[in-house]
């Protein structure tokens, strides 16, 4: 039984050829490949490879693709292997009808026009006729082996090339099907799509062309032109490069270049041809590109069986940045613990080529080792401009495309990953220092002094076990430092017995300088409450209603992380002086209290927020949280004029 070529291509894109023979036997990482003891002779030191299409046993020669494996393992014939394999990859099998035989023929005859137009134009490159293209490559810097290795060649103007497809016995039916010619409608002539550009072959894995991608060269527009969408050719499932990059993975000597042997194993998706073409001469030889598109899922799923986690490395401009989003977006759906994404965000005004061309291998290899892990890249693209200065409008639109972005990962357990990872990347922007804030400390010690006047009045050292001592004795106050960890202190241990007061208090939380035992204790609440926050998108997808904050959660979180043995040392320092059956008005009461107390510029700070927050949205939520603070301000006031 035949079947056509195009599907048994598809169906070994489908299955990657260490899945299935994984089924079989057991597989062990060897470099970028894989081994096993053989399955079809019996060994006990493993000879039997698995590369990215092929294997090959060293000990008994067996060798073959993901069809010849199933037909030499499971002693099926050809049809019946097939068959198997569609059903694993949910795919049904054509059956070839005189119509089908019919297409798959024509497909062979458009494939042999794209050779032999793929000879003509690079034969014609080294001709007269092809000057200003070599001088064009001169002056790019690609030298004849890059030429000849990636069938770099020249479309002269008129009708050489379907002069010579004609003579070499081709039909007009299959020279317009192979998307080099379209048939004018006034005349019925064949036109020729290509004519004096530089011609990029765009090839599927074997190297077989599937069309071609033109660059003009002098004016005119557009300057870079691919060809139509035919039967075989579709440019959301082709990577421009990835047939040089296949070659370069079995051949194991390119791996001794003078590149980083961790770079040569870097896949990287660039923008363009010439991209591809200039890092793969200094070295960087899995370099794939879109064809002038973004990238596709189709194109994602065979980076992925290249590698687990591909590098985009895109222009440093604004559309470069546009791109690496829309790519990211494509990918998110798709993306496990198993197969992710990095960015590499090249200087502003760069691009690969220009940075290689520039600064050589090792210019690239800089920026390639500060190339961030997706959370990182994305976090960044997405804040924009907020910083802990922005509006709280800025602010809430950012915890907004968070929520978002990670609520687009199917993945639950890594959606709720990076919903963690990107709020802990807010939590530590808004921790950055404010111009206000820095400024409070004109004013702290003002405040602190005006504290000592009252001190035996109000808090005043935790070790006392009494917030408002009956008897007020004169004794030495501790010093300005012990005076702000005290408070610190306390508004740590708020938020741990009254966590349900972190909605109010969350930014001002984060945003405080503390110690690193505290630290930990903090990092475990905003940790419990980022969960929260995603458990509560779930049960609002659910319809169901808002998510509460217990205490007993919390200590749970923090019992199974870091944190808990610091915790258990404030919880002793503060007990008898905390109440902990507090209502939770009062308990937010006394944490804006303590915060004022701690940072009175810091509070007129939040006041201010507060007051912008409700002018925007006057609704009651933002009232309260705009009284809360005006309250503890003003008790604060009444505090310094009594003391």
């Amino acid at each position: 039984m035949a079947f056509d070529p195009a599907f048994l291509e598809e169906l070994r894109q489908r299955l990657p050829l260490a899945s299935v023979i994984g089924k079989k036997t057991k597989l062990v990482r060897s470099g970028r490949n894989w081994k096993a003891c053989c399955p079809f002779h019996g060994e006990k030191t493993p000879s039997f490879y698995v590369y990215e299409d092929h294997f090959h046993c060293y000990g008994c020669g067996a060798h073959g693709d993901v069809i010849s494996f199933v037909m030499q393992s499971e002693g099926r014939n050809f049809a019946e292997s097939v068959e198997s394999l569609a059903a694993q990859a949910g795919l049904k099998v054509p059956q070839l009808s005189p119509a089908s035989e019919q297409k798959s023929k024509e497909k062979k005859d458009a494939i042999a026009v794209l050779e032999a137009a793929s000879h003509f134009f690079q034969r014609q490159l080294f001709e007269e006729n092809g000057r200003s293209a070599r001088e064009y490559l001169a002056k790019r810097g690609v030298t004849i082996e890059s030429t000849k290795l990636f069938g770099l060649g020249w479309s002269p103007k008129g009708s050489h090339l379907a002069d010579f497809l004609k003579a070499e016995g081709f039909t007009s039916d299959s020279m317009q099907k192979s998307g080099l010619f379209r048939q004018d409608e006034a005349t019925g002539e064949l036109k020729g799509f290509f004519f004096n550009r530089l011609m990029f072959p765009i090839v599927d894995r074997s190297f077989r062309p599937l069309s071609f991608g033109g660059r003009l060269l002098g004016e005119g527009q557009p300057k870079y032109l691919n060809g139509p969408e035919t039967e075989i050719f579709s440019k959301r499932t082709v990577l421009f490069g990835l047939a040089q990059a296949g070659r370069a993975r079995k051949n194991a000597h390119l791996a001794q270049n003078t590149v980083n042997q961790n770079i040569v194993n870097e896949v990287m998706v660039v923008e363009g041809y010439m991209d591809v073409i200039s890092l793969h001469q200094a070295g960087f030889v899995q370099v794939v590109a879109p064809l002038g598109t973004a990238l596709t899922i189709e194109q994602f799923e065979q980076l992925w069986r290249l590698t687990s986690v591909p590098v985009l490395c895109f222009d440093g401009d604004a559309a470069g940045r546009k791109a690496a989003l829309r790519a990211v977006e494509t990918a998110l759906p798709y993306l496990t613990a198993e197969q992710s994404l990095r960015l590499c965000l090249l200087p502003e005004g760069e691009d690969p080529d220009s940075l290689v061309g520039q600064y050589g291998q090792s210019g690239l290899l800089q920026v390639l080792e500060q190339a961030q892990s997706l959370a990182e890249s994305m976090f960044l693209l997405l804040k924009g401009g907020v910083s802990a200065q922005s509006s709280p409008e800025e602010k809430a639109r950012l915890k907004k495309a968070i929520g978002e972005f990670s609520s687009r990962i199917h993945d639950k357990t890594l959606s709720s990953a990076y919903f963690q990872t990107l709020n802990g990347y807010y939590y530590d922007l808004m921790r950055a220092p404010s111009y206000a804030r820095t400024q409070a400390y004109r004013s702290e010690r003002r405040s602190v002094q005006q504290g000592r006047k009252g001190y035996q009045n109000r808090v005043t050292q935790i070790g006392s076990k009494s917030l408002f001592p009956s008897v007020a004795p004169r004794m030495p106050l501790p010093p300005e430092s012990q005076v702000q960890l005290n408070r610190k202190q306390l508004l740590i241990a708020l938020v741990v017995l009254y966590p349900e007061i972190l909605n109010d208090v969350e930014e001002a939380l984060c945003r405080l300088d503390i110690p690193p035992a505290l630290e930990k204790i903090r990092k475990a609440v905003l940790g419990f409450l980022v969960d929260s926050h995603s458990q509560q998108r779930g049960q609002q997808k659910a319809g169901q209603g808002e998510v509460c904050l217990p205490r007993e959660a919390l200590l749970q979180v923090l019992k199974q992380g870091e944190g808990y043995q610091e915790w258990e040392a404030l919880d002793r320092t503060v007990e008898g002086v905390l109440p902990k059956e507090l209502e939770v008005t009062n308990a937010v009461a006394w944490w804006w209290h303590f915060y004022g107390l701690l940072s009175r510029s810091a509070l007129e700070e939040e006041l201010e927020k507060a007051k912008k927050a409700f002018i925007t949205n006057p609704d009651s939520e933002h009232q309260n949280a705009l009284i809360r603070r005006a309250s503890a301000l003003r008790e604060l006031g009444d505090e310094e004029l009594n003391g």
